[in-house]
């Protein structure tokens, strides 16, 4: 669920949503009025993962001549990859692949997550440290790798910043804000790495 709009990925890789669209969040070629009934997205055959955000939402994709990863609404800050101007209402490609595809999305308020085998990947904003990117521009706008490990088992992003787990261990990245993620650094610290 997002915002004010919910998607659905079926067993057949389709992808259905509902509810408001004016940032293209519904994926259905228009940014008019809101749909409160379910339909499919444009264009997303053979999705194996989804995740939204606060009003965008991203697919991994397996079609016959593809793997890649389609993203579609709200493309502030770089949330939807490269090339990316305002509301995006039909699902736009952020990057393609070949062999594996990422297993595991997850999306925050302007920034989105890939996991890939061993391997986070991030894009758009990175301020507060949400990408957990030091030196790096405010906006980044192709994926990125974030984090690498023996193995990520699960991933969750919400407003600026993300936790994964790997193995026994949380990792976060973003703004330690009202203590979220469970560490010792203080409130408000930008956190990149292990919160025990």
């Amino acid at each position: 669920a997002g915002a004010d709009f919910t998607c659905a990925r079926l067993g057949s890789g389709r992808v259905s949503g509902g509810g408001a669209k004016g940032q293209g969040q519904l994926g259905r070629g228009t940014t008019r009025a809101a749909e409160p009934a379910p339909a499919f997205v444009l264009g997303v055959p053979g999705a194996s993962a989804l995740a939204t955000g606060d009003d965008h939402a991203c697919v991994a994709r397996m079609a016959m001549a593809a793997r890649d990863v389609l993203c579609w609404g709200s493309s502030r800050d770089g949330a939807l990859g490269p090339g990316a101007v305002g509301a995006v209402s039909t699902p736009a490609r952020v990057a393609a692949y070949t062999g594996e595809l990422p297993s595991m999305l997850a999306l925050g308020l302007d920034s989105s997550y890939a996991v890939r085998s061993a391997d986070v990947f991030g894009w758009g904003q990175n301020a507060d440290g949400a990408l957990g990117f030091t030196g790096a521009p405010a906006v980044v706008t192709t994926p990125a790798l974030v984090f690498s490990s023996m193995r990520v088992r699960g991933a969750s992003a919400r407003g600026r910043g993300a936790c994964w787990l790997d193995n026994r261990d949380a990792y976060c990245v973003g703004r330690n804000d009202g203590l979220r993620f469970g560490t010792i650094a203080s409130e408000g610290a930008v956190v990149r790495g292990a919160t025990r």
